[in-house]
């Protein structure tokens, strides 16, 4: 009898506390959280790491890409760390002492969730894409400048990095 009372008891308080962590999470959760996986496809489409459109069901990121203010260059490094920078040749307006306004997201697997105004360079070498995205923020009277900026600073990183490795 005892032994019933007991496990009737322990029962009904694992009961209540379930059914009181169930009330708690339920009133606490975001607005976002409550939609239906229906209303989520109909987000807006997102940018690939390439700035082409991926349609919401193919990108593995439920967030909604925040666009930059200024155009940002990522360098991507082979431990998987990266670094970023606002070159000042594509972003004119922009200054060490305003608020950055950037954001660098990554998906799920390590991918960056691009809004077309992250440049991403790979183990410090600029390729032909990146040169040519340049050429199109920057324009013909400035690429050159700009360019140079953007080697100067890349070197300037992969200096950095290697001067971190020999000092440990």
């Amino acid at each position: 009898m005892v032994n019933r009372k007991s496990m009737v008891f322990i029962l009904t308080a694992a009961f209540i506390f379930l059914a009181s962590g169930s009330v708690y999470y339920y009133f606490t959760m975001d607005k976002e959280e409550h939609t239906s996986v229906k209303e989520s496809t109909t987000s807006p489409v997102h940018q690939s790491a390439n700035s082409t459109p991926v349609p919401p069901e193919e990108s593995s990121d439920p967030v909604p890409v925040q666009e930059n203010k200024y155009y940002v260059i990522y360098i991507r490094q082979e431990n998987g760390a990266g670094s970023s920078f606002v070159p000042e040749t594509l972003n004119p307006d922009f200054s060490n002492s305003s608020d950055f306004n950037v954001r660098i997201s990554f998906d799920d697997d390590g991918n960056i969730i691009n809004d077309g105004k992250i440049i991403e360079i790979d183990h410090f070498e600029i390729s032909d894409e990146n040169k040519e995205t340049i050429k199109k923020i920057s324009g013909e009277d400035h690429y050159d400048e700009a360019l140079k900026e953007i080697e100067e600073r890349v070197l300037e990183a992969k200096k950095d990095q290697e001067e971190s490795k020999s000092s440990e």
